[in-house]
């Protein structure tokens, strides 16, 4: 169980990224980021401080089991533990000096809502059902009457597993089984029947979401306190995320709508009016003006029929994309071709 992952993010890897993995997103970044080549110093500070910290097996389970770290007592120099109390600026935890200012919250849910063009055009309010982990009801998270400290992790809640790999011995870090990750145990006696002594249930919370008309693609909407719940922790936030469906007619750009539309070869050498259905399921009705051939791949663009804006003012346009649609072969078959040579030599 990884408390924080902000070191990770920063080198962009995941939580169980070995040494090999860890070694390469660290050149990779440094080579970016260095300022000899024009990166930002600063950005390069933090890569650096955070791969020290997970390239060091020790400092790495300390970090992942309480998300964070002692500069004194880890050989880190003053400009590194500079950077480091930066990096943790915005965690709910004063690593450097062990004092606690806030409660540290729990990992943040996230919940992917896929939804069309047309429910995205007009907004829309979705109960979404959620199942999350609680603190049980019967022993307020404590998982018993008579909790003691486990003494395979020492009441951490994780151990670490140290494996011969050739001649390397890697360490793990992983949940401890004795007391299932909670850092307590329990006799058979003082277990709480209800959660059998893991401290939590899982329960289904229906949330309401709000979406409103014009949300982009990776708008964020989110609920404090709605994540997995934690003994000693603060409740984190659950976030849903808006994922776009691809439309087969309608493409987005940011707040415009483009799409193709078939014309027909009278029409586009004489003018006339085109119908067709319009995102918000009316029809939008276009004049191409006579005098003014439409050829295949011209475009038009329609003020205010594209999205709405997020602000809730105004809308953005629409692209239109013409496609000619030529006569069918039975058509070419029968066609008087005299009429038609002189009408085209005339014109």
């Amino acid at each position: 169980m990884v408390v924080d992952t902000k070191l990770y993010d920063i080198l962009g890897v995941s939580t169980d990224a070995d040494a090999t993995a860890l070694k390469k997103a660290y050149r990779d970044l440094a080579k970016k980021h260095h300022p000899d080549k024009g990166g930002d110093p600063e950005k390069f500070k933090e890569i650096d401080a955070a791969y020290k910290v997970l390239s060091d097996d020790s400092l790495r389970a300390v970090y992942d089991s309480t998300g964070s770290v002692e500069p004194k007592n880890s050989g880190f120099s003053g400009s590194d533990a500079d950077i480091l109390s930066h990096i943790f600026a915005n965690m709910n935890f004063d690593m450097f000096n062990g004092n606690q200012r806030q409660r540290r919250k729990t990992r943040d849910g996230v919940h992917e809502l896929h939804l069309s063009l047309e429910t995205l055009y007009v907004g829309k309010t979705k109960n979404i059902a959620i199942r999350r982990t609680v603190l049980c009801k019967g022993c307020s998270g404590i998982g018993g009457t008579n909790p003691q400290t486990c003494k395979s992790c020492n009441g951490i809640g994780n151990v670490i597993i140290q494996q011969q790999n050739g001649p390397f011995l890697m360490q793990q870090q992983c949940p401890c089984q004795t007391c299932n990750a909670t850092g307590k145990t329990h006799s058979k006696e003082s277990l709480c029947g209800r959660c059998a002594g893991k401290g939590t249930t899982t329960e289904k919370t229906v949330v309401e979401v709000k979406i409103p008309p014009g949300a982009p693609n990776g708008f964020i909407i989110t609920k404090k306190g709605l994540a997995d719940e934690q003994l000693e922790l603060e409740t984190g936030d659950f976030h849903f995320v808006v994922r776009e469906k691809p439309h087969s007619r309608f493409t987005r750009i940011v707040n415009d709508l483009a799409i193709k539309i078939t014309v027909d070869l009278a029409t586009a050498l004489i003018g006339g009016k085109v119908t067709f259905d319009h995102i918000d399921g009316t029809d939008l009705t276009i004049t191409l003006p006579k005098g003014k051939i439409i050829r295949y791949g011209d475009t038009m663009c329609v003020k205010e029929k594209g999205m709405p804006h997020l602000t809730g003012e105004g809308f953005g346009d629409l692209r239109i994309t013409f496609i000619i649609e030529l006569p069918s072969d039975d058509w070419a078959k029968t066609v008087n071709e005299t009429v038609v040579r002189r009408v085209l030599m005339e014109s």
